[in-house]
């Protein structure tokens, strides 16, 4: 007897069950345990909880209403993740012991129930209450490059001490449409000393691109130690691998580390 089968022999013999008086509704408990080989506990507990048809199921029996979703409490976690600067909720969730004491010293205090939940909540849950209120990304314009598994992902952080390790990415200047060519800005900025330098790039090709690092690079007061970009093909390329590596090495230079971020 399959699945379908199964389930409509209890289809029938719960409307018998149901009009059944208390000695026959034992002996509909005894046929479905001895066709379907289970317990009278298992078949009572098929034959009572089926739904007739037409009739919804109470949602307010669903189960106990979750403490963490009444408006107050949601407006003061809005006010602790804008005033922490959108954390994620991982990282809110470890700095709430820290934040909340100085918020509410600087705006007043929550109440003792709001208080208590703002300390109490998870990670988990802060991410599910607070994901109606994130704003969608907008248009990216991010192109993986075929070449990126002999990039290694930067996994951990840069000695922020040392001068020379730089973040680079394009903004795309394309009024919300991007058909035809436009001006991009390259950004690169310095991790330890946030020095940072912006140019100009007509288009997203690898030459102009190649040709701006050279002019920041020119403009930084410190050498190139190590570079690291997202996945995209404006930014992370042949032209750009050749500029940080084999042209430094046919000119007796040290080259630059080159590395990548995570996708998304």
């Amino acid at each position: 007897m399959n699945g379908v089968e199964k389930r409509c022999l209890v289809e029938v013999l719960k409307s018998r069950y149901r009009r059944a008086r208390k000695k026959q509704k034992g002996e509909v408990i005894t046929e479905l345990s001895d066709r379907l080989g289970i317990g009278r506990k298992q078949s009572q507990r098929l034959l009572s909880s089926i739904q007739e048809a037409g009739r919804p199921r109470n949602p307010l029996k669903r189960g106990r209403r979750s403490k963490y979703r009444d408006a107050e409490f949601i407006s003061a976690l809005k006010l602790v993740w804008r005033t922490t600067k959108y954390m994620c909720a991982r990282h809110l969730h470890a700095a709430m012991p820290e934040w909340l004491p100085a918020l509410e010293a600087e705006r007043g205090g929550f109440s003792k129930s709001v208080h208590e939940r703002l300390l109490s909540i998870s990670a988990a849950t802060i991410d599910r209450i607070l994901q109606p209120y994130k704003v969608t990304k907008g248009k990216s314009l991010t192109r993986s490059g075929g070449f990126r598994d002999e990039i290694p992902i930067q996994e951990s952080c840069w000695d922020i001490r040392i001068p020379g390790y730089l973040e680079a990415d394009t903004v795309a200047h394309c009024g919300g449409s991007m058909l035809g060519e436009f001006v991009n800005t390259l950004t690169m900025v310095d991790i330890a000393t946030i020095w940072t330098e912006a140019r100009a790039v007509f288009g997203r090709g690898s030459t102009p691109i190649v040709h701006a690092i050279e002019d920041i690079e020119k403009a930084l007061p410190f050498a190139i130690i190590g570079y690291d970009c997202d996945n995209g093909t404006e930014v992370l390329n042949q032209h750009v691998l050749r500029y940080f590596r084999d042209e430094r090495i046919e000119r007796g230079k040290p080259i630059v580390q080159v590395t990548r971020s995570r996708e998304y």
